[in-house]
Order: C-alpha cells, then sequence, then structure tokens
C-alpha cells in the first residue's frame, strides 16, 4: 500500500517542531545522580560492617593466641615445677638418710641463722652512720636541703630558748608579756 498524500505532508510536519522532552526520563536522569549516591552509601555501609566484623575476628584470633601462649606458659611452669619437687624430693631422701636427721629443720635453722647475721650487719651500719652523722661537723660549704637548714635552725633557737638567761631578765619580761595592752592605736 502506498501512503497516502496527507500523511507524507504531516511527517516532515513533525519533524521539524520542536520536540518537549519527555518528564519521565528527565526524572530518571536526576534519579541516576540520586542512585549513584544511594548507591554509594549503601556499599560505605556494608564495607564498614564488614571491617567491624574483621576487626572483631582480629580480636578473637589475638585473644586465642594470647589464651594458647599462656596456657603453654603455665604448662611448662607446671612440667618445671614438677621437675624441681622431684629434684628436691630426691636430694631431700639421700641427706636425710645420710645424716640420719630431717632436712627440713636444717634447712629452717640456715635460713634464720642467715636471717640473724643480716639483722646483725644491718644494726651495725645503723649505729656507725648514726655515729658519723653525729660526729661530723656541717661545713658553711656543704650544700644542703632546705628543710635540714632550717630543722638544724630552729633547733639551735628551742635550745637558746631552753637555757635560763644570764641576767635573770626572762621572769620579768614575761610578766610583763601577759600583761593587757590597753593602748590605742
Amino acid at each position: 500500500m502506498s501512503p497516502s498524500p496527507s500523511q507524507k505532508q504531516t511527517t516532515p510536519a513533525l519533524t521539524k517542531r520542536t520536540v518537549k522532552p519527555n518528564p519521565l526520563l528527565q526524572l530518571q536522569e536526576k534519579d541516576c545522580g540520586r542512585r549513584r549516591r544511594r548507591d554509594l552509601f549503601l556499599r560505605r555501609v556494608r564495607q564498614d560492617g564488614e571491617e567491624r566484623k574483621w576487626e572483631a575476628r582480629g580480636e578473637q584470633v589475638l585473644r586465642m593466641e594470647f589464651i594458647s601462649r599462656q596456657k603453654r606458659w603455665e604448662a611448662e611452669q607446671a612440667r618445671l615445677a614438677a621437675e624441681s619437687t622431684t629434684a628436691f624430693e630426691d636430694g631431700e631422701m639421700a641427706t636425710g638418710a645420710a645424716d640420719g636427721q630431717s632436712s627440713d629443720t636444717d634447712v629452717v635453722e640456715q635460713v634464720l641463722s642467715l636471717e640473724d647475721q643480716e639483722l646483725e650487719a644491718l644494726i651495725s651500719l645503723l649505729e656507725t652512720e648514726g655515729r658519723d652523722s653525729q660526729d661530723r661537723v656541717r661545713s658553711p660549704t656543704e650544700y644542703g636541703s632546705d628543710d635540714e637548714d632550717y630543722d638544724d635552725i630552729f633547733m639551735e633557737v628551742l635550745n637558746g630558748c631552753d637555757a635560763p638567761p644570764p641576767d635573770g631578765n626572762l621572769g620579768h619580761q614575761a610578766e610583763h608579756d601577759q600583761e593587757m595592752d590597753t593602748s590605742n592605736g
């Protein structure tokens, strides 16, 4: 069928007119940016969730490694303790059988004598240091702490106040100090 003449005329007229854009297509273009932002947001949320999962897994791995190391250490300590107690018991039985006495009391006596010797040495050291500090005269060039200087000055003042005055005027001055001040001004 051949096209009718009226259809041929309308077709060129349709091509010459301005085309109004489809509003649905425009919304889709605007939605494209919105959709892209939404996709980026969702991807970031998904990645953050995965990172938290991996971080928790990492902490679990570290915790498990710590616990395994601690258990190995405890097992090693238990093994060493068992070895040392058996060796100590074996040595104790050998010395007890040879001496005919209990080695526990020997060990206790040795420890007590050692402590007594250390205590006596400490006491003698403190006594010699005390004598040295009393015999020592402070030189003016010696730099001590301010507290020590103030304490020394205070002690000198106290020692000076305790001594009776040579002229005996302290009693008269004490009576004068106890009188009420009635002056105005």
